[in-house]
């Protein structure tokens, strides 16, 4: 029972030290937020989600920083169509680079699926759900029962040592917006309205400190006139995808709950290891005695 034990605390630490590790760039990709001071209590805070303006600059004065850098939605779950097949599913609206940043590992279909704006990328459990276990790609389908895609490519589902894990399908941001007509229309250039999220992939040879550096006042720069936005002092960074799991960020610094409980954990399996081997010990001078 011991040692029964002592597997099964090992196999949890596995799985939890090799988290997101799944993806091939797993060392390089991160999620951007921002830091600021909350002038109502006066404490620093961290937001994950992030304003377009900010994906804009990304894309463009700061982009010598980055291999990709991909807008997403927040999680979404859909009503995904076909026939008389209808399911709810997890998804993300993802810019088309998504896929090449995540290292799906398709099935059918490639990671260039997303470069057409009514297209949808499934997860292989999805596509079994909805067509069987055939190739869909180039097959029609709705999405909320109101949105006609195409099919270009099903993917591997991610494991469940991933922050994606749960990822059943991907859609195009052009049809994100489509469905909120309000982003092109009035968040486009707004640094009040933190709607979106950030993934980036840095740039060979660059290191997070720097590129953080790099783009730390990029939002600070571009404020203007909203002087109460600018006294926050808002400080853009990149959050590694090593430091999702294990590090969750609470204000100004990690959370390290999670990693603690990995070592208090760790500490129970040692201990457990030891009296198994002191009592094989004893156990054999008993039988020598």
């Amino acid at each position: 029972m011991g040692m029964a034990a002592v597997l099964l605390i090992g196999l949890w630490i596995w799985d939890e030290l090799s988290f997101n590790k799944y993806h091939k760039d797993y060392d390089r990709i991160a999620q951007v937020r921002t830091r600021f001071t909350d002038l109502r209590k006066n404490e620093v805070g961290i937001n994950s989600s992030v304003q377009f303006p900010l994906y804009t600059q990304l894309k463009t004065t700061y982009r010598n920083n980055f291999r990709y850098v991909v807008m997403a939605s927040w999680d979404v779950d859909d009503i995904l169509s076909a026939g008389d097949k209808k399911l709810s599913r997890t998804g993300l609206f993802m810019d088309p680079e998504a896929p090449d940043m995540l290292t799906l590992n398709m099935v059918y279909g490639s990671r260039q699926g997303l470069k057409e704006p009514n297209s949808i990328l499934l997860s292989q459990s999805a596509s079994q759900a909805l067509f069987g276990d055939v190739n869909p790609v180039n097959r029609l389908m709705k999405l909320n029962n109101a949105y006609s895609v195409k099919v270009t490519g099903v993917y591997e589902d991610l494991p469940l040592n991933t922050q994606f894990k749960d990822l059943k399908f991907i859609s195009t941001t052009a049809l994100w917006f489509i469905d909120n007509p309000w982003i092109m229309k009035s968040a486009y250039n707004d640094w009040q309205n933190h709607f979106l999220k950030i993934y980036a992939e840095i740039a060979p040879g660059k290191t997070f400190e720097q590129v953080s550096a790099n783009i730390k006042d990029a939002e600070l720069n571009s404020l203007g006139s909203l002087k109460e936005q600018a006294k926050q002092n808002p400080q853009n960074f990149l959050l590694p995808m090593s430091d999702w799991h294990l590090h969750n960020y609470k204000r100004n610094l990690p959370d390290k709950g999670p990693l603690q409980m990995l070592w208090l954990i760790s500490i129970i399996g040692a201990f457990v290891l030891q009296h198994i081997h002191h009592r094989q010990i004893y156990i054999q001078k008993a039988r020598k005695g």
